[in-house]
């Protein structure tokens, strides 16, 4: 079993094109067009929940997903908590130790002036393992954040992780082109709330 101060060493990324083998990220463009904007104010800090525009405001809630609560979209979360709760199985230690870093933040992207973040859908979290986030270096992750990935499960669940990036995110996780469009499918067809 990893101990914390292990789960916080930083290790060489991956070979980035191996990382989210068959999955993508969406665009801001497929974002808007399957959930519409998600709010008519475009700020680069977040605005409150109650200034997102309807229907997407109505899927925003907050949930515990096994070692903590977050806020998001509820398929989103139950989708984390999924996985949460299978990576406990194999890797208790990961599930003990992780910290959340954000995931609803009604935002657009560091540096623009009008793309969303995924954030900004509920659709996107940050989690680590040290006291504050992990710095976007590019070359190196939290072994943490690689024993997650390692898994397998994320992956499974269609979550895609940022540390692909050409800008490496690595504590950042997406929904995938492939679950955004199960969302919108949910959404469309007014599913029952999972949790």
């Amino acid at each position: 079993m990893l101990t914390l101060e292990q789960l916080q060493m930083k290790v060489p990324i991956p070979e980035r094109n191996a990382i989210n083998s068959g999955l993508n990220p969406p665009t801001v463009g497929e974002m808007v067009n399957l959930f519409g904007e998600p709010s008519p104010y475009k700020r680069t800090e977040g605005v409150p929940i109650d200034r997102m525009n309807r229907p997407l405001r109505d899927y925003m809630t907050t949930r515990n997903v096994g070692p903590f609560a977050m806020t998001g979209f509820v398929w989103f979360l139950w989708d984390w908590k999924r996985i949460f709760d299978e990576v406990r199985i194999i890797k208790p230690e990961l599930i003990h130790f992780i910290r959340p870093f954000g995931c609803l933040n009604v935002r657009l992207q560091r540096g623009s002036t009008y793309k969303w973040s995924n954030h900004a859908f509920g659709m996107a979290a940050d989690f680590g393992f040290n006291r504050t986030a992990d710095e976007r270096d590019g070359e190196f992750v939290e072994r943490g954040m690689l024993e997650l990935y390692r898994t397998g499960i994320p992956h499974k669940y269609d979550m895609f992780w940022a540390a692909e990036y050409k800008i490496e995110d690595s504590m950042h996780w997406d929904a995938s082109t492939k679950l955004i469009q199960r969302y919108a499918h949910l959404m469309a067809t007014k599913a029952r709330f999972p949790f």
